[in-house]
């Protein structure tokens, strides 16, 4: 419904207009779908679903004077005074729809039987449309019986939804539906009349169309190449701080809606309606950027943020520095003192970098509020000698060109050198897409913002529930998504009891559950998936844990799940060689931060009991929670949850929706 004005006839642009008028809720209309049958391909000008009586099928003719017309043939004067002589248009309307009934017949759930015959479950009806034509010329011929009565309407009908409504309803209908259109029906007659929307799972099969919010996001019409020049910036704003030439559209969705399934639809459509387009597809993570150009092809570039940044810096590019391993290396007592993991102190550096806090002062003085792991002036202190040896040794490094610059140096050292209008990577894409956008920071954004064209299009997708490693909202970030965000509630991935046990999880979160930017589920709009309980394995020890995760695996592979369909997913890296037997046979096995955007036929989360601690405060506790929620909701039909010896209170919410299975007690 999207289709861009300049591919409309007048007429059509008129009859367009009317259709947008009609109420949602009852009515869905295509453009020129492509009906493939037999081999050959037809296109009405519109297919028309009305939810209360059935499909209308129509033929729109911007003819402007009817010389003479009979059953068969037309006589129209064109504007140059020419006469031209043309079939019936009801003849052609007549023709598509049985065009359309024969796909219809190829979808047995449309079919009932009705006094002992197969019929449709709903009628279709020609209509013809001419918009320059006045209502009592199309009256003279119905009187004639040159046309069928009701079936041709004139422009003054376009003019009031009301006329053109009793228009629809007083079309000469076969039948009437009972009731209205089931949304399984409509769904099933979307997809026919628009086969691009249909969705096909990792096997080839489909499962369904997109939802119309779906659809609208991937079609929604942008404006490329209005300039070519660069736009100035907002006043006393840096460049690569304007958006207000940006069109933006922020995809906010609860995991498994389709938020990913949406960008690449988007990206093949925008490549098909603007082959010139340069398009880039931006993740996370490396592996996601592999997954999703396998699925594009050459539709758009497709890249992880971080290699794209190792391109920009190719002249200075080394492997960066391990904050981790500096720390664990250099700073042991300081780390002892503290009295807090090296992860966390690693990531408190990272922070200050993102936030500008390069002095002591300024970090003393700094709001913490959602940091977790409260400090006090002493513990701040010992941050900064961290902070500052740290730093010395980069310039230290840099001096002695050796390696100097760590993962978070990266946006920074890009962002400085795009600033440069004449950098070959400056404006260079006319759309960009980011998926996992919750997990972008500030500085990535603004490497974002300097990599899109003055007036090309961001799409991003974000789930702030989803979000593992970095906490900013898009007010911090300084892009505009008030009022240019789309919301995605229904999460199709996942069984209805994966997704139970998994919103549970963030429900009971003091933190997540009142965040102003949580997505609320819709578990009844569609009827989801329904399939096993997730299983919560109790283990006497790490045998057998090992043991039961192992004999679950086999189960699996014996139903014919493929192995690389089964995941087991560690919330710490060091814990993955412990499944090399698995990974060996072709199970995929990574830790959570290495999945985001992924999803598998079953998921194994172990090793549960060793990520929470006592000493966690409610902020590090709603962190982790976030994180297994993620890992939780990669799983599309399967998910075993397991733990050795006791289920931590973080993770007693799940409790309600899980079967408990104790194994070695």
């Amino acid at each position: 419904m999207n289709t861009s004005i300049a591919e409309f006839t007048h007429g059509e642009q008129r009859v367009l207009q009317a259709l947008k008028r009609l109420p949602e809720r009852q009515y869905y209309f295509k453009h020129e779908p492509r009906l493939n049958t037999d081999g050959h391909n037809s296109k009405p000008d519109f297919v028309v679903i009305d939810a209360l009586r059935g499909v209308i099928i129509i033929e729109v003719k911007d003819w402007v004077e009817i010389v003479s017309a009979d059953q068969k043939t037309f006589v129209i004067r064109k504007r140059d005074g020419e006469k031209e002589e043309f079939p019936n248009p009801y003849s052609t309307a007549e023709r598509y729809a049985y065009d359309l009934d024969r796909l219809f017949k190829t979808k047995p759930e449309l079919w009932a039987r009705y006094k002992g015959k197969e019929r449709l479950l709903f009628p279709w009806q020609p209509m013809v449309i001419l918009p320059n034509i006045q209502q009592i010329v199309i009256e003279q011929m119905e009187a004639k019986a040159v046309i069928p009565a009701h079936c041709f309407i004139g422009g003054e009908m376009l003019k009031s939804i009301t006329a053109l409504e009793q228009a629809i309803a007083n079309l000469p209908w076969r039948f009437k539906i009972t009731g209205t259109f089931t949304r399984d029906i409509r769904e099933i007659i979307r997809g026919i009349i628009d086969p691009s929307i249909v969705v096909e799972d990792q096997n080839g099969q489909q499962v369904g169309p997109l939802t119309i919010t779906q659809e609208n996001l991937v079609k929604e019409s942008l404006r490329l190449f209005a300039s070519q020049q660069l736009a100035l910036p907002v006043e006393n704003t840096p460049p690569s701080e304007s958006t207000s030439d940006l069109q933006i559209r922020l995809i906010r969705g609860v995991a498994g809606s389709g938020k990913t399934l949406v960008i690449l639809k988007r990206a093949r459509w925008i490549r098909e309606t603007h082959p010139d387009a340069e398009i880039l597809l931006l993740t996370f993570n490396r592996e996601l950027a592999d997954t999703l150009e396998r699925r594009l092809g050459d539709n758009c570039r497709v890249i992880n943020f971080h290699r794209l940044c190792a391109e920009i810096l190719r002249d200075i590019w080394h492997t960066p520095l391990n904050k981790r391993n500096w720390l664990e290396k250099n700073m042991a007592s300081e780390i002892e003192d503290l009295k807090l993991p090296r992860e966390f102190v690693a990531d408190e550096l990272t922070w200050r970098v993102e936030e500008g806090l390069l002095t002591d002062d300024s970090y003393l003085a700094a709001d913490r509020t959602g940091r977790g792991y409260r400090l006090d002036k002493s513990k701040r202190q010992i941050i900064n000698q961290i902070f500052k040896h740290y730093g010395n040794m980069k310039k230290n490094n840099q001096q002695s060109r050796r390696n100097w610059f760590d993962w978070e140096d990266i946006p920074f050292l890009v962002e400085e050198r795009l600033q440069k209008v004449a950098h070959p990577y400056h404006g260079k894409y006319d759309t960009i897409l980011v998926d996992e956008a919750q997990d972008f920071t500030p500085s990535w954004m603004r490497v974002v913002k300097l990599l899109v064209k003055p007036g090309g299009f961001l799409s991003l997708c974000d789930d702030p529930t989803q979000g593992i490693f970095h906490n900013y909202n898009w007010k911090q970030k300084n892009i505009p998504v008030v009022g240019r965000t789309t919301i995605l509630r229904i999460p199709f991935r996942s069984t209805f009891e994966i997704s139970s046990a998994a919103h549970a999880l963030i429900d009971a979160d003091e933190i997540l559950n009142k965040s102003l930017e949580r997505t609320l589920p819709d578990f009844t709009s569609y009827e989801l998936f329904s399939g096993t309980v997730p299983e919560l394995l109790v283990c006497g020890n790490a045998v057998n844990e090992h043991l039961a995760v192992v004999n679950r695996v086999e189960n699996l592979i014996d139903d014919d799940i493929p192995t690389s369909q089964i995941a087991i997913l560690c919330h710490h890296w060091s814990l993955i060689d412990q499944w090399r037997d698995l990974v060996a046979r072709g199970v995929y096995v990574n830790s959570f931060d290495k999945t985001k955007g992924l999803e598998f036929q079953a998921v194994f989360v172990p090793h549960l009991h060793s990520f929470f601690s006592p000493e966690d405060d409610v902020e590090i506790i709603s962190a982790k929670r976030r994180k297994v929620f993620m890992a939780m909701t990669r799983a599309r039909h399967s998910l075993y949850i397991s733990v050795q010896a006791t289920v931590s209170d973080a993770l007693s919410p799940i409790l309600g929706s899980v079967s408990v299975n104790n194994i070695g007690l």
